[in-house]
């Protein structure tokens, strides 16, 4: 009989059993959801096979704890574990052991990390990164308009977020002027018109005059359950339960303040200027360093005079797909800008004043690749007078000229900024700063969920406490048990709230609930979850600078079927922790009953092998005709070949 085993790198680690004592805790009962492990640390032995499982002994390492991957294997089950070495003894090592899932892998691991990158242009499956800033226009921005509005008729799980329409009057500020970028400002985050058309941010350009129109702010809301859901998918695992099923659940959205802008200039072309399209290239033969065999450059030179002062920003961008050269060494590719003042000559000579303003060659980039398909881009602003010759030229010295290439210049006096929508929507942004255990923890704690987890199936299951406590099955022990302690009821009061105090809160006694206020008692335990409602005007939900600084993430209600806006409550159900259907009355009503009147008893009794993989998942048992919920089961082996088995019960009374 062995109570586990302990497997690293193929190795089963030697345990000094009689130190070992395992620990599981139905989640129910606790704040925090945890794992099977060891609550008091334990000895495993020194010698070889303990070194090539885990490493060498490191006496650099003594304040540093060291977590090492493990498989535990525990009444003919495999589980998923971490060994975290404590300190180092004579013969030796002190540990400490977390196991029962595969979960572990990601249990500190940010959600965000997760969550995939979307792009709203049809079709694209590698999205662009999401960027703050462009010097360019995107592509594919205008996708996002009709993206959006496809979006808000559906719902969870066929879609992961959505684009709820919400009011923030003041997001830019009070009494814009007119010059402000924001002046057109729709008083919306997620603006629809009442055709449900997704509102666009705009730009035009007339006679070298650039107006834009930035109104619209888009900001993708992540569902509830998505970053559960892409977590568990990263694993292989899926969510099931009945917290999973629920309908009100699904139209859960977390509020995020971020948005999908993307601010970059708008420039007006200057009007003088005719490119030719395509461009003409010119195939040069030259002699290599003025002797041996002749290669070819391919050239392209585009001139023209300036008739105004101006700034100018000039953009290109040019592939290469064949890179084979007849040039001996290196391959090499460059562009160049020349402007020449009315007086000409060179630099020091002719109008030595102009060329002292402006430089007489500006090298834009030069390059020196192998390979095939090179792309070469780039941006460069400089500022001309009327009169002045401005040539660009690019260069390159492969077998054959660029295929796909683009060229614009910009007058840089008369750019305005424009917030474009960007086409690639990186969910991660929109996540609570949290990890994926405190995510699973802070669903817990507001909707007092039992997590219980099968690695064999790959399944997280979440069900509500709630419906737990009127039907969970109750298993008969027909044993002699020492009570070793029995106590009164550990809490008078539960406090039910969210993070934050401004939020209205729940009081619960025996008597019944509350709005809190002030009550205090030495006997309360606080159920608080990292959460805040937001508030509600008519059809939208009202953001403000005030909410946001409010500690918490926010909670809305979505239903597609009164689509774009957010709904009060779904069902009668709502998000606030009062009322007769808020998260109180709904969730935790009759479990915090039971837990009021409660009192916890621990037994201890011994159990085979057999009869402790049996009672090892119980959760409910039935003893002298009393009914009590199992909160802790703790096991260690005897040296009579069995289990010594401590039980933490709470009964059943109400």
């Amino acid at each position: 009989m062995s109570l586990i085993k302990i497997i690293a790198n193929n190795y089963e680690l030697e345990i000094v059993r009689e130190t070992l004592t395992i620990t599981k805790e139905n989640n129910s009962f606790s704040n925090d959801f945890k794992v099977s492990r060891s609550d008091f640390p334990f000895l495993i032995v020194e010698n070889s096979k303990t070194k090539k499982a885990i490493g060498s002994r490191d006496i650099t390492s003594f304040n540093k704890p060291k977590v090492v991957p493990v498989v535990v294997e525990e009444l003919n089950e495999r589980y998923y574990g971490q060994l975290q070495i404590i300190s180092y003894l004579p013969g030796f090592r002190k540990v400490t052991l977390r196991y029962a899932t595969q979960l572990l892998e990601i249990t500190e691991k940010p959600i965000a990390a997760f969550m995939p990158s979307i792009s709203v242009i049809p079709n694209e499956n590698n999205p662009v990164p999401y960027t703050q800033e462009s010097e360019l226009l995107l592509e594919g921005a205008s996708s996002f308009n009709q993206f959006a509005k496809n979006q808000i008729t559906k719902s969870y799980p066929e879609v992961k977020f959505n684009f709820p329409k919400m009011y923030w009057r003041n997001k830019f500020g009070t009494e814009l002027k007119a010059d402000d970028e924001w002046f057109g400002y729709l008083g919306f985050v997620n603006f629809f018109d009442d055709d449900l058309n997704f509102v666009s941010n705009t730009y035009t350009i007339a006679s070298e005059v650039v107006t834009t129109s930035n109104g619209n702010v888009p900001s993708p809301q992540l569902y509830l359950l998505s970053p559960l859901f892409y977590a568990l998918q990263s694993l292989g695992w899926r969510m099931v339960g009945d917290f999973v099923e629920s309908e009100f659940i699904q139209k859960i959205i977390l509020l995020s303040s971020k948005d999908n802008l993307c601010k970059t200039n708008v420039y007006a072309a200057p009007t003088q200027l005719n490119f030719s399209n395509p461009l003409v290239w010119e195939a040069i033969q030259v002699a290599y360093a003025g002797r041996g065999p002749q290669y070819t450059t391919y050239r392209t030179k585009i001139q023209f005079t300036l008739t105004q002062d101006k700034s100018f920003i000039l953009n290109w961008k040019f592939k290469i797909t064949d890179a084979t050269t007849d040039l001996p060494g290196q391959i090499k590719t460059y562009a160049r800008l020349d402007i020449t003042g009315s007086g000409g000559g060179t630099r020091g000579g002719g109008n030595a004043t102009t060329y002292d303003r402006y430089g007489d060659r500006i090298l834009l980039f030069s390059n020196t690749m192998n390979g095939n398909n090179l792309v070469f881009q780039g941006t460069h602003e400089f500022k001309g007078v009327a009169g002045d010759v401005v040539t660009i030229t690019f260069g390159n010295l492969h077998k054959t000229p660029p295929v796909e290439y683009s060229l614009s210049l910009y007058n840089n006096d008369g750019k305005k900024v424009f917030y474009q929508f960007h086409p690639t929507i990186d969910l991660g942004r929109f996540c609570p700063d949290w990890t994926f255990g405190t995510y699973l923890n802070e669903l817990k704690k507001l909707f007092n969920l039992k997590i219980t987890i099968d690695d064999t199936t790959k399944k997280l299951a979440l069900n509500f406490n709630e419906a737990i406590i009127q039907s969970s099955e109750k298993v008969v022990l027909k044993k002699s048990f020492l009570i070793k302690s029995h106590e009164h009821t550990q809490f008078d009061a539960f406090h039910l709230k969210f993070e934050n105090d401004e939020d209205k809160s729940v009081w619960v006694t025996r008597a019944g609930s509350q709005l809190f206020s002030k009550q205090e008692s030495s006997f309360v335990n606080t159920i608080e979850s990292k959460f805040k409602f937001v508030p509600r005007n008519g059809l939208s939900s009202v953001l403000s600078d005030d909410l946001e600084s409010k500690s918490g993430v926010g909670l809305m209600i979505y239903d597609s079927d009164f689509a774009p806006h957010t709904s009060e409550s779904f069902n009668e159900q709502k998000l606030q922790i009062e009322g007769d259907k808020g998260i109180c009355n709904t969730f935790w009503k009759n479990f915090l009953k039971f837990r009021l009147n409660a009192e916890p008893i621990e037994i201890v009794g011994y159990f085979t092998e057999i009869e402790l993989s049996k009672i090892q998942k119980t959760e409910r048992i039935y003893i002298d005709h009393q009914d009590f919920f199992v909160s802790v089961l703790e096991y260690s082996e005897t040296e009579k070949n069995n289990f010594e088995v401590l039980m933490k019960l709470e009964s059943v009374n109400f």
